[in-house]
């Protein structure tokens, strides 16, 4: 596969997109669902722009009728819990071109044993990449000191453009809801395969955070970015754990430089210039080797118990509020000002 025609299809899909069949038709979320032990749909979020811009007298495009973003959504309502989960499948527009995003959210709604409303929420972010420094603050972890690599994923089907040109096919498949038959414990997910990824140098610098506004500076075609929940519930003790899991796929291609008008491809194969000659026997793995890069998901996760302010801290003591700081295989615990 030629580096050149590569780098070209993939820039010229991210803006074009590929073709695909129309979709079915979506569910309709019912209030009433929520009343409802469990259920798992399939519902068309931009219907309800369409029914909020009907109801404010927003304006909206031509077209709009035709446009979809089908998100999978799962409730579980169990033991005084309750969790709503949304995961990007694809948007489409005018049933004939396809899009997909990774992108996952859930909330989760208990109350605490002196029976307060506390609000859990968490949203998937991005991958990121890291090259630890001499002055890294956490081993194996990214942290303000290290060189940082911010990425935006996508994933697009060109299957069909016929197969003259590297396919970029990329897919979306939902893991089932399913639940032990005592129904406490439950595990559901999401599957994106055959992703692109545009990376920018950003810093989390608490006092300056930025990113280099520019050109990204590599492209990487990867083949999964899985995500697994798996919650569990305790009656006898009050508690429930949520576990989140992920897989990210074999990076396939490489294309580092300043994109899009100078840059060098790397793959499984060797090392190849932008006319595609090869220029050497580094692959995309030795590449990633020999450069310490590493890699991370990051989320965004907050907590609110109502009417009160929260802080959080480690097991250890040490505060975690709005701090940089290592978990590991450990864990932060979030308290109301009046524990």
């Amino acid at each position: 596969m030629k580096n050149k025609t590569l780098l070209g299809i993939l820039l010229i899909s991210i803006a074009l997109i590929g073709s695909i069949a129309p979709l079915a038709s979506a569910d309709t979320l019912e209030k009433t669902d929520f009343l409802q032990p469990s259920f798992a749909k399939t519902v068309d979020y931009f219907d309800y722009v369409r029914a909020y811009a009907v109801l404010n007298g927003v304006e909206t495009p031509a077209n709009f009728s035709k446009w979809h973003a089908n998100l999978y959504t799962t409730y579980v309502n169990s033991n005084g819990l309750k969790l709503f989960y949304a995961g990007l499948e694809n948007i489409t527009t005018d049933e004939s071109t396809y899009l997909t995003i990774p992108m996952q959210s859930f909330i989760m709604h208990y109350k605490t044993n002196s029976t307060r409303d506390a609000i859990l929420a968490s949203t998937f972010l991005m991958l990121l990449s890291f090259n630890e420094t001499a002055t890294s603050l956490y081993p194996n972890s990214p942290d303000q000191n290290d060189t940082l690599y911010a990425s935006f994923s996508l994933g697009f089907d060109l299957s069909g453009l016929k197969a003259t040109l590297p396919i970029q096919n990329s897919k979306t498949e939902t893991i089932p809801l399913s639940s032990s038959t005592d129904g406490l414990q439950w595990t559901w997910g999401m599957k994106y395969t055959n992703l692109t990824a545009l990376w920018w140098r950003t810093w989390v610098d608490p006092n300056n955070p930025t990113f280099n506004n520019s050109w990204p500076l590599a492209l990487t075609v990867y083949d999964e970015l899985t995500f697994t929940y798996k919650l569990n519930i305790n009656p006898a003790t009050g508690t429930a754990t949520l576990q989140e899991n992920h897989i990210i796929g074999r990076m396939r291609d490489l294309i580092v430089g300043i994109l899009p008008i100078l840059w060098t491809h790397y793959n499984s194969t060797g090392t190849y210039g932008m006319a595609g000659r090869k220029l050497g026997d580094e692959t995309i793995y030795d590449y990633i080797q020999n450069n310490g890069l590493k890699m991370s998901v990051v989320d965004f996760q907050t907590s609110v118990v109502a009417d009160h302010s929260t802080y959080s801290v480690m097991p250890s003591g040490t505060n975690a509020t709005a701090a940089d700081t290592a978990v590991g295989d450990g864990s932060i615990n979030t308290y109301a000002d009046d524990r």
